[in-house]
Parts: C-alpha cells; structure tokens; sequence
C-alpha cells in the first residue's frame, strides 16, 4: 500500500491464483469517492513492496524477480517493467533523486531514468532482519527485528547516511515479525509493528507512541498529517490524523 499525496494504490487477493492492484479514492471532494475501488488483475508476479515516487508520479512495486512503474491515470492502469533479473525479494524507497533497492546483502542505488547509479554492501547480521526501509533527502531509515527467547521478537529503527555509516538507534517495543516504516520526506518517520499502536519517530530519537482500534502492519503517508494504516485487507483500514 502506497499513496500518492491523495489516495492510495493497494495490491489485494480477489481470486487465490491472481493477485489485484487497486486503487482508493480518500479525497472525499473527488466524484469517485465512495464508489467501488478501479481495479484491475495483476499478471506479474506477487507485489513485495510498494512504494510512491514523487519525482516521477508513479508508484513503484517490487516483485521477487523486478521493478514495476504504475500510473494510474484516466481511470486506467498504465504498468511497465523498468528493472528487471533481480530473482531475490526486494524492498525498495525513493527520496527526490533516486530510488534504493535493498536485495539480500547489498543496496542499488538508481536515477530518475532507471538506470544505476551504484551498489553498496550492507550486510546485516544473520539474527536480524529488515521487513522496510525509507528514506529522505538527508538520511536512510532501517527497521530492524531480532527473535529473543520465547519466540519474541524485538524490534527497533537505525538511522544511516547515504554512505550506510550508521548515525542512531532508536529501540522499540516487542513486536511482530511484520513491520513497516514510512517517511514523509521530512524526516518525520511513522513505523507500524502489527500492534493497536504505531509509532513517529523523529532522527534525534524523540519517539511518540499513537493508539489505533485496530492492530495495524502496513502504512501508508498521505501527508504529514494523515496517515493510512491497515492490517491485510481494504476493509481493515483506519485514517488517522497526526
């Protein structure tokens, strides 16, 4: 789930053996609100990440073996493949200049263009994992998750440079395994971990805690002062203002 600044893009499981992308109308002065969300069959292979490039106004969806652009325009899908032969599960974020893909041990780094523009190493250790990463015109942001005894997992966020030096760590509470972070360009970072709450979280590690009705793992910013949060389905979700 992504928005562009209005309304959210959404993958959904219609059919067991095809996956949708969908896209919800939030603006309430549009005359398509209210009404059932265009969909439409997705044909590639199952969407991992999805993220909204401000740079070029279109969402971007990482499947495990590419990247795919989608406009949504005149009541219609507009979908193209732009990176391709990945074969591992990616996540992917853009700030104003380029997009990031973490894959596995390392982080591709592309232009406007799609083309790349360099690779780091950044391996992590083998107790962690990163379900989601964003990032900012400034800074990098990484939700970590370790398992501790007793099948609990511990998560917390790490701020880096755009060379990965790592500048804070800020700790979470016990979480789920399903998490995710989402920024809204000016960093002000928002963090859903399958809880009835979820988290702002600011780089010099000032942390505030936002009680939901409903557990939430999947986020998206609408602005930065509305947040879109969701736990599996379109009718789990709950608008929230910030």
């Amino acid at each position: 789930m992504a928005s562009d600044g209005l309304n959210i893009l959404y993958s959904t499981i219609e059919d067991p053996k095809r996956d949708h992308i969908a896209y919800c109308y939030l603006d309430d002065t549009n005359s398509n609100y209210g009404e059932i969300d265009p969909s439409q069959v997705w044909h590639q292979p199952p969407i991992v990440d999805i993220v909204w490039w401000n740079n070029i106004k279109k969402f971007i969806c990482a499947t495990k073996n590419g990247i795919y652009s989608v406009e949504y325009l005149d009541q219609r899908f507009k979908i193209f493949s732009v990176i391709s032969n990945l074969r591992v599960r990616a996540c992917v974020a853009a700030n104003t200049d380029h997009l990031w893909i973490h894959a596995k041990d390392k982080i591709y780094v592309y232009d406007i263009n799609f083309q790349l523009v360099k690779s780091i190493n950044f391996k992590m250790p083998q107790s962690l994992t990163s379900p989601s990463f964003c990032l900012t015109d400034n800074l990098v942001a990484f939700i970590l998750i370790r398992r501790v005894n007793n099948n609990r997992y511990i998560s917390h966020i790490e701020f880096y440079d755009f060379n990965m030096k790592r500048m804070k760590r800020v700790r979470l509470e016990s979480s789920e395994t399903v998490s995710m972070i989402r920024t809204d360009g000016n960093d002000r970072f928002y963090v859903a971990v399958g809880q009835q709450r979820f988290y702002i979280i600011a780089p010099n590690g000032t942390k505030q805690t936002i009680n939901l009705g409903k557990q939430a793992s999947c986020l998206a910013v609408i602005n930065s002062q509305n947040i879109v949060l969701t736990k599996n389905s379109r009718s789990d979700l709950e608008l929230v203002r910030c």
